[in-house]
């Protein structure tokens, strides 16, 4: 089924242009650490990852009761290192003995603007269809009536997994973590060359050069 392309005009698509442009220049984790109560600011910037001993800690508002668990650090890690999302709330999931899961992981995230939560949303989709994760994640809407900012959320998108298992998802969130912003900006870099491809002032360009 053909979804026609909505129609912008240059400027919107200037404007995406610059959206990205602004994700690809943000520090990376090593350039300036991400967590927002390390403790360790002293050591050499090069070790920062979502490796660190005190990750589920450094990147946890309330470090002492509830720090961040550890299938889902490296995600909220690599989120944290985008600069242009701040992670709110996560959970790595929870099964039974039987298997039977009663909390399923999820993390969510508030974004400086709706774009870079479409542009995860369009990354989780891509990683997957390239078989780099098992299942389908997406990016929603949340509402957790705690605030009136847009809440999103990354969760598993079961409508088409009759017997979900637990295992998978936290394996899956482990795979999407691995480099997440780095792997972002760079699909962010080959958007920006398509996006440009398509605007009459950047192809004009090109061929008089």
């Amino acid at each position: 089924m053909h979804i026609p392309q909505p129609k912008f005009n240059s400027s919107e698509q200037l404007q995406i242009i610059d959206d990205l442009a602004k994700l690809i220049q943000q520090p990376t984790a090593t350039q300036q650490p991400p967590c927002p109560n390390c403790t360790r600011a002293n050591i050499n910037p090069a070790e920062c990852s979502s490796n660190c001993e005190n990750a589920a800690e450094a990147l946890s508002e309330d470090p002492v009761q509830h720090p961040i668990e550890p299938n889902i650090v490296p995600l909220v890690f690599e989120l944290s290192a985008m600069r242009l999302v701040q992670t709110c709330w996560s959970c790595e999931g929870h099964a039974s003995a039987d298997g039977s899961i009663f909390k399923m992981p999820q993390i969510s995230f508030y974004a400086e603007k709706p774009f870079y939560a479409q542009l995860i949303n369009l990354y989780l989709k891509r990683i997957h269809w390239h078989k780099k994760i098992q299942y389908p994640w997406e990016v929603c809407l949340s509402d957790f009536g705690q605030t009136l900012e847009i809440t999103y959320t990354i969760k598993c998108d079961l409508s088409c997994i009759e017997q979900p298992r637990l295992e998978v998802m936290q394996s899956d969130l482990r795979h999407i973590g691995e480099n997440f912003s780095e792997n972002i900006k760079q699909y962010a870099h080959e958007l920006i060359i398509n996006i440009k491809k398509s605007l009459p002032t950047y192809s004009n360009n090109s061929m008089g050069n």
